[in-house]
Formats: C-alpha cells, structure tokens, sequence
C-alpha cells in the first residue's frame, strides 16, 4: 500500500506490524472511498482491519491518524489514561498487544453508558412514581406540569454510595402536595439544583379511578431480550433499526402503560463482553480484580449497575422508559443464563453474586414499583390494577432452584396469587407476562 509510505516509522515499532497494516489498509479505503472506488478487501488483512476499526472506535480517527502519520505519544496517553475501562499499562500496547486482546473491543463496548436517565414507574389516580439516575449526587427537584391547580414540585436528594446514585420518588410526597388527576396527561422534568442540569424529562397519564371509567381500548405492550449488541461490542444494525421503530410504535398504537417481562440487560451476553468471562469489564469497575467471582456483593452490585447504564444507553429505550409507565420483573439473564436451573446457582459460588445482582435490579427497576427496602425480598412478584384491568406479575427466578421439587417459585408466592384471584374477582380476565407450570391454585 503506497500510503504505508508516508506513516510514522514509531507507530509500527511501538504498536506492533499488524496494528501497522490493519491502519493503513483503514486509512487507505478512506482515500479509496473519497475517490469513489471500492475499499480493498483482504481476507489475509481482515483481522488487521477489525483491529484497525475498533482502534479508530475507542479512540478517534484524528488521533489515530495523528499517531499514524506523525507520532504517537497522544494516542498512547489516551489509551493508557482515557478509556472507558480505565487505566492501561503501557506494555498491554506494544507490540499487537492490542490485536490480541479484546481490550479495544471491551473498551468501546463499555463507553456506551448513559449518565442521567428519568423513569416512569407504578402510576395510580392520584399519585405517580418517578425514578432518576444522576452522575452527581445532591438536592434534585421534581418538576410536574398539566391538569388541574397548577405546576406541581417537589425535592429529593439523591445520594452517593451503594445505589448507583438512583432514587424513586412517588408524588404527592405528603398532604401538603395536591393530588393528581385521573386519566390525565402530564409532563415531568427532573433538573439537579445546584447547576441546574437536567436529568431528563418524559411525561405519564394516571389511570382511572374507578372500573367504570376504564377506556374502551386499552393498549398493553409487552417487551423482553433488550440484547441489541453484536459480538464485537457494536450496536446490531437490525437491532438499531428496530429501537428507532419503538417511540412511533408506541404512540402509533396509543399504549397506556409497558411490561418489561424479563432480560432488559443481559449480564452474560454478548459472549465476548460477558461479566462472567470479560476481565477488562470486571477491572473497569473493581480496580485490581479480573474476575466476578473475586468480588465482594456489593462489587458485583456495582458491576450489574454498570450494565444497565451500557443496556439502557439508547435513545429510544429512554424515550420508552421516560414516556410510559413501565412494570418490570427480572428473567434469568439479569443475574445469569438459566438462573436457577443449575445446582451450581444455589452453591456459596454464586451467593455473592445472585445478591449483587438483585440489588442492582432493586436500583434500577424494582424500586420503580416496590417501596423502599432496608433488605431485599426474597421474591419480587406484585399486583397492581388499571381500572378494571387487574395484573399479578409472577417472579420466577429469584426463587427458582434445582433440587427434588425443582422449584420454580415458593408457596409464598402462590398464596399471594391465590389472594389475588380472590379479591379480584371482578377482573374478566389475569395478564402477566410468562405462563407457569400448572399447580392447583
């Protein structure tokens, strides 16, 4: 390749030759793609070439075709002091070291993740819970706008520590704070006080307050296997394609609330950017330790918080979560595959790491619809009604363990659901999100 010719001698010498080719053949294709010719392809370079992108990814294509074509101390600072998976040693760079890790790939995977993020929880006549995730913790302020009396607001301090810096607010707070309306529309902010940036904004309807004020048609959407990346830490075309489509779906069809039914993040997949298999990820988040199994609970915890903000960095899954009540439950791959369906999963291996899974689900989706908890719950099930529409939402994983009865879901459970059907008679008709395995109730 003619280009070769004019690149920096350094680059090659301190980042090894495949790195070298891979970059030039990149930047070649570039000049290829301006004249209007078709890029070389190389079945030999391909590997270079991946390596190449995925160098342009976590860094940028300035600085690596600075580091290129003149020298390449900025780019080496960068990569050692600026990635999203924290500190690199200098000797993880030389010589195709980065060719033959998945630390570029890791490193642009980890670099998506959402900082502010404002949710819409649990809904009723009066009152509606709101959640929020914020990247400085201090006094925030809840903004309400619509319906009778008037903007409505309210303050909440949101603290450091373990929690990923999220918090759930339910409005009206106290008897001092006027009541929503029901089947109404409102608007909603979030803004931190002390420099006034905003978390976000969305807006919300209550539900009815009384079964014969139910609407006619009642949308219910249903989502699960919120799994949009490739293998190589890229957001899938189709998958991009198909979260573009969701905000017009959902208001095309007029949807009064969502049930998230399980998998919104994916702990264990892609394979390659699995917790369970990923040492860059586990460093990024606990400095000094290359594997899960090493962490305490609350390391674990803080590694599961750290996959919702890479899972939930999309725009559209915002927009969904900022717009729409939303009912979640967990599934299997918020902990791990097929949670519950190995003897393994129960053995002290995994003790550390079922509990700082479910505290990271509490921080970012149950506490959306369960009240504040000092210790969590052995399962996460719960009820609630729109109208004349009355929903039980089934756990069937925290409880779920192998052993003579393989145990899906504990009697506790199925009592409460049995409660359910008595009191709620008057509903035509139990929506959930999974079926289960037929026991007399």
């Amino acid at each position: 390749m003619a280009i070769t010719k004019f690149s920096s001698p350094g680059f090659s010498f301190f980042f090894g030759e495949s790195l070298a080719n891979g970059v030039g053949l990149y930047f070649t294709n570039l000049v290829l793609k301006e004249q209007g010719l078709d890029p070389i392809k190389s079945a030999y370079r391909k590997d270079e070439l991946s390596c190449a992108t995925d160098l342009v990814g976590a860094a940028s294509l300035s600085l690596v075709g600075k580091a290129y074509f003149q020298t390449h101390l900025d780019l080496m600072e960068h990569l050692t002091t600026k990635l999203s998976i924290g500190p690199v040693r200098i000797e993880e760079l030389r010589k195709d070291g980065l060719c033959k890790t998945a630390l570029l790939r890791t490193a642009r995977f980890a670099s998506h993740q959402m900082k502010n993020m404002v949710g819409v929880g649990i809904t009723g006549p009066r009152w509606v819970r709101l959640w929020m995730r914020t990247d400085v913790p201090g006094v925030h302020e809840l903004q309400i706008l619509g319906g009778s009396g008037g903007s409505k607001s309210t303050k909440i301090e949101i603290k450091g520590g373990p929690g990923d810096k999220t918090a759930a607010i339910t409005y009206p707070r106290s008897a001092e704070h006027p009541p929503l309306d029901p089947l109404t529309k409102y608007r909603y902010r979030i803004i931190r006080t002390g420099d006034g940036t905003p978390l976000g904004e969305g807006s919300f309807e209550t539900s009815p307050a009384s079964d014969g004020d139910t609407p006619q048609n009642v949308v219910i959407a249903l989502m699960s296997c919120h799994q949009p990346f490739a293998s190589d830490g890229t957001i899938e075309p189709k998958s991009d394609r198909m979260l573009r489509l969701l905000p017009r779906i959902l208001q095309e069809n007029k949807v009064k609330f969502v049930l998230p039914c399980g998998d919104q993040i994916y702990a264990d997949e892609p394979g390659a950017m699995s917790l369970f298999k990923n040492p860059y990820l586990i460093r990024q988040v606990v400095p000094g330790k290359t594997s899960i199994k090493e962490c305490s609970a609350e390391e674990v915890r803080r590694l599961y918080d750290m996959r919702y903000r890479t899972f939930w960095s999309t725009g559209p899954i915002r927009d969904m979560y900022a717009n729409y009540p939303c009912y979640p439950i967990l599934d299997d791959h918020e902990i791990k595959d097929s949670w519950g369906t190995h003897q393994e999963h129960s053995g002290p291996g995994y003790q550390k790491i079922s509990r700082g899974a479910l505290d990271a689900y509490f921080d970012y989706q149950a506490s959306r619809i369960l009240p504040p908890m000092t210790r969590m719950p052995s399962s996460f099930h719960y009820h609630f009604s729109y109208g004349n529409i009355g929903i039980f939402v089934m756990d069937i994983r925290s409880e779920r363990f192998t052993n003579s009865r393989n145990q899906i879901y504990s009697d506790v459970q199925l009592n409460d659901l049995r409660l359910f059907l008595r009191n709620n008679c008057r509903f035509a008709h139990l929506k959930g999100c999974w079926g289960f395995k037929h026991r007399d109730i």
